[in-house]
């Protein structure tokens, strides 16, 4: 599991990258929470999803 902070600066990087190498491009970003995997009683909390796109290269990184 990777902590929040973790997160925040690995998703930062990777927007400037992205920034980079569309030369200030508009990227789509939509998140989503899986809500079925989450069970408080085994400490299983909700799956949370990033998805981002190049909205002019039609390019949605994995």
């Amino acid at each position: 599991m990777i902590s929040a902070t973790r997160l925040q600066k690995c998703f930062i990087e990777w927007m400037k990258s992205c920034c980079e190498q569309t030369d200030g491009e508009v990227i789509a970003i939509d998140g989503k929470t899986v809500r079925g995997p989450y069970d408080d009683s085994r400490g299983l909390g909700a799956i949370h999803m990033v998805n981002a796109f190049a909205t002019e290269n039609g390019v949605s990184p994995r």
